[in-house]
């Protein structure tokens, strides 16, 4: 077979990876909502829950880096740091049937925050998709889980956050800080250098958590309903996938909500949707380029009903790829819609007034290019010591610099007409089954050993087929671990189907494995003559990799059995 990995490997690797508060109560040096406010008094006393704001320094600053040391058992880190999500746990079959069930496990572990120590703290992983990692974890901590009603500058919990879709670490910060510019309900967030038994973790987003004391700082009440919203809109069928994040979260409250966003009706969805706070939230997440929010892909925020009138209002997450392109709508990139609620609201005069004006308070009042820019030089200067990566700042400044622009162009030029539909969910479908063996010399990946051979069966949509023998090339290269098989399926057109399973270098050795296409990811391509050098995607593979031999040097023998699931998009 002529082919060789080294012809397409990166053409397959590109495939595989591949707020209630008006304008004038929002302080716009400190980012503080005026009528949340509690008093300066209140924030002597810290031990207790209600009615007591938080301290504001004590956890949270972008002018400061805090040291946080994490201790515990060397197994129970090494189990944490391997924990993850499978993308087939989130998408595959009927991924709206509900939210997405947590994999991680809770550990004990002594902390220390700035010299003071607290020990028996709960810990555990946390992350979804883009921010899994082993090498790097995100974390989150509970400190009253085993000594009750401990808390840490009148906080029960401390988010860490990886940030690893930002080389700058600066983005999620300086997103929150421009939410609570503008008026939007947002989390505090500053930076922690962060120690794990020993090990220099580097610097992590330290981010307060969506919990009781936030919504009774921002809402007055901290037993309201708040939901999680991942991929997850207010239109029919798609209201399941909300995550319930407090007792008073039934998914039947969100019924009249949709109800009203079908009717398109602008004064009926602001009988139960806080419009005006809506827009600010909306405009905001534009602004901020945050293309993995609510408004650009159903994801990432909070939904909270407010305990005075029983309307909902939004609150950002998880911007760590705030400002990180240069299109974040994919061309329209003043104005998100990509979602029912935007939509419905384009969709009336009411709401496009309601936008504009907001906007342009936004970009008037609120954004400053130079005040940013500012910003950001001086958050950078304050981790300068742990963390430096001058070029990823420069991107940040020039991208946050250009969304301003283009939400200003967008102000100037016309209203765009709405002519695409909605994105329908992005479950995947099963399509059938593989199963194949394969043996051959280590190190055939790069040209340091002979191809071995491979050879197996598969179903696609209930029919049968051959996978006949092929070569096999394995080894690692450039820090990853492969086993490649590639079949001649159709000589008279020149098919191939080719298996692709990528892991970590140190777990190419006996054992049985998981591809979960997370951490270790198994993809089948396919080619013809009629497509050149391209190869498409024909589904990817969750299934156990058997490898009853590994050495380096030597032989790679073993066997794979997947299932085929087929993306949505």
């Amino acid at each position: 077979m002529s082919t060789r990995p080294q012809l397409v490997l990166s053409v397959l690797l590109m495939a595989a990876f591949g707020a209630a508060c008006g304008a004038d109560d929002v302080d716009k040096q400190t980012g503080e909502v005026a009528p949340w406010e509690a008093s300066a008094e209140a924030d002597e006393e810290v031990e207790t829950l209600s009615g007591v704001a938080p301290d504001r320094d004590g956890l949270f600053g972008t002018d400061r880096v805090q040291e946080v040391v994490i201790e515990l058992d060397a197994a129970d880190w090494a189990d944490l740091r391997k924990q993850t999500r499978s993308m087939f746990d989130v998408l595959a079959g009927d991924c709206m049937a509900g939210p997405a069930v947590s994999p991680f496990t809770w550990f004990e572990a002594d902390v220390t925050i700035d010299g003071t120590t607290y020990d028996r703290v709960a810990l555990r992983k946390k992350g979804f998709i883009g921010s899994l990692s082993i090498d790097k974890p995100g974390m989150k901590m509970e400190f009253d889980e085993h000594v009750e009603d401990r808390r840490v500058h009148g906080m029960e919990r401390l988010l860490l956050n990886n940030t690893p879709q930002d080389p700058s670490m600066l983005r999620t910060c300086l997103a929150y800080d421009y939410f609570r510019r503008a008026g939007v309900p947002a989390p505090r967030c500053g930076f922690s250098h962060v120690t794990v038994n020993d090990e220099d973790m580097g610097i992590y987003a330290s981010v307060q958590a969506v919990d009781e004391h936030f919504l009774s700082e921002h809402f007055g009440d901290s037993d309201i309903p708040l939901f999680e919203g991942t991929l997850s809109d207010l239109r029919e069928g798609w209201t399941a996938t909300f995550d319930p994040d407090s007792d008073a979260a039934d998914h039947a409250l969100l019924e009249p909500l949709v109800a009203a966003v079908e009717t398109g009706d602008f004064d009926t969805i602001d009988a139960v949707i806080d419009v005006e706070a809506f827009v600010r939230f909306w405009v905001a997440e534009a602004m901020v380029g945050h293309w993995d929010g609510y408004g650009w892909n159903t994801n990432n925020y909070f939904l909270v009903l407010h305990p005075d009138d029983g309307r909902a209002h939004f609150v950002p997450w998880g911007p760590d790829a705030a400002w990180s392109s240069w299109n974040p709508g994919g061309g329209l990139d003043w104005i998100p819609l990509n979602n029912a609620l935007t939509r419905a609201l384009a969709n009336t005069s009411q709401g496009q007034a309601l936008y504009e004006a907001e906007l342009q308070r936004q970009l008037t009042e609120v954004w400053d290019t130079r005040e940013m820019l500012d910003r950001i030089d001086d958050m950078a200067a304050t981790i300068a010591p742990w963390h430096s990566a001058s070029w990823a700042v420069g991107d940040l400044q020039s991208i946050a610099d250009y969304q301003a622009s283009s939400m200003q162009n967008g102000l100037d030029g016309a209203w765009p007409s709405i002519t695409w539909p909605l994105r329908e969910p992005l479950c995947m479908s099963q399509r059938g089954t593989i199963s194949y063996t394969f043996e051959g010399d280590w190190g055939s990946i790069g040209g340091g050993g002979l191809p071995g051979t491979c050879e197996g069966d598969y179903t696609w949509d209930g029919a049968a087929g051959v996978l006949p023998e092929g070569p096999l090339y394995t080894g690692i290269s450039d820090g990853i671990g492969y086993v490649a098989c590639f079949h001649s399926i159709d000589p008279s057109i020149g098919s191939q189907l080719a298996q692709y399973i990528y892991l970590p270098p140190d777990e190419l050795a006996p054992g049985e494995l998981y591809t979960d296409f997370m951490v270790r990811r198994a993809a089948l391509y396919y080619n013809d003559w009629s497509m050149g050098d391209s190869w498409a995607t024909a589904s990817w593979v969750e299934g156990t990799l058997t490898l009853d031999e590994a050495e380096p040097g030597g032989t790679v023998r073993g066997s794979y059995e997947g299932i085929l699931w087929q993306p949505a998009w």
